[in-house]
């Protein structure tokens, strides 16, 4: 079979939907050596693969257009048996002897759009809902990434039939069970964020700049050209450079007096997880997937709850880590084969 894979976030992201396809892809590359594999990227790529494995490259950066003219096209032209298009959308005209696997990480985008948003996060986000709402019928199987994401799909989509693949953190899982880092002298609590509405950071940042000022909040994943890093630059709130490693996320991780997430939809939340790899104490948010991530090894918030947060920042040191229930919460979330042999094992399935 020749299966085509969108890896277009996956040679450009190294979080989330990027991450994903990724660490899924290099299982593949362990595991299959019989199925022939294209990937589909947007950038030049010069990571060497497997004999059955190879790059091609889409003749623009454009994503939409990437997706709907080019990466059609490509379809066709390379006579592909499967097409899995791993981050939330695909083509929507593509061949009907194709099978079209589609990995929808969440359905934030079904939701009403905050009028907060830039112009980039309100495109995207019409973009995914369009293409979701013309173009799900065609897809052969649906893939996502918790039990929460796989409910919310089968009833806002009339979706019966969603396999899970869950998120993971093996590589990270494995430095931080080996790496030690050297304490910070600081008392500071830690959340990694992106700016976007349904992160909620703002809301996060206001409590810590006013009712909490007295504590140090180190915030990490903001881009240098994020308005909140002006807004709040003369408070007690420190700004990571962008793109520190994992080996320095690691130490403020361990060193934290608490990991606090108060995002508002999550699909799944690896930050959370990668929290609980290094055994640091969570506050986190009690809504969407995030119960499922964190289980009962964090105190769960109201994400919108200014007092709960309040409290919770003031008895973080009360809590009590169970670290044998962790690691084996932790289990489930550590190894990517496991996603990969879900996947792998979709290519030529028959869906009644």
């Amino acid at each position: 079979m020749v299966i085509g894979i969108d890896y277009r976030l996956a040679a450009s992201s190294c979080r989330g939907m990027g991450r994903y396809s990724r660490e899924i892809v290099k299982k593949l590359f362990d595991i299959d050596s019989l199925n022939q594999y294209i990937l589909y990227i947007d950038t030049d790529c010069n990571e060497c693969l497997p004999y059955n494995f190879r790059w091609h490259k889409l003749p623009t950066a454009n994503y939409i257009v990437g997706e709907q003219i080019y990466l059609a096209c490509a379809v066709r032209s390379d006579k592909l048996d499967v097409l899995w298009s791993t981050s939330n959308t695909f083509p929507l005209i593509i061949p009907n002897r194709v099978r079209l696997i589609v990995t929808i990480h969440d359905l934030i985008f079904m939701y009403s759009l905050p009028n907060h948003q830039n112009f980039t996060q309100r495109v995207g986000a019409l973009y995914r809902r369009a293409v979701a709402n013309l173009g799900i019928r065609r897809v052969d199987q649906v893939v996502t990434v918790s039990e929460f994401s796989a409910h919310e799909i089968k009833r806002i989509l009339k979706i019966d039939n969603v396999v899970i693949t869950y998120n993971c953190i093996e590589s990270f899982y494995a430095t931080a069970s080996n790496k030690q880092c050297a304490p910070m002298t600081d008392k500071f609590y830690f959340t990694l964020s992106a700016d976007a509405p349904s992160k909620n950071l703002n809301f996060l940042l206001n409590v810590f700049s006013n009712r909490l000022s007295t504590q140090k909040l180190v915030v990490g994943g903001i881009k240098e050209r994020s308005k909140l890093r002006e807004k709040y630059k003369f408070s007690n709130i420190v700004f990571l450079k962008e793109g520190i490693d994992d080996s320095e996320l690691i130490g403020y991780y361990q060193h934290c007096e608490a990991f606090i997430y108060v995002s508002l939809f999550e699909g799944f939340g690896i930050p959370p997880l990668e929290a609980l790899a290094c055994g640091a104490k969570i506050i986190c948010s009690n809504a969407t997937s995030l119960p499922e991530v964190v289980n009962d090894n964090g105190l769960l918030i109201d994400p919108t709850n200014e007092k709960e947060l309040i409290e919770a920042v003031k008895n973080i040191s009360n809590f009590e880590i169970d670290n044998n229930k962790r690691e084996k919460h932790l289990e489930k979330f550590i190894n990517w084969q496991t996603s990969a042999f879900i996947i792998k094992s979709l290519w030529a399935k028959k869906i009644n």
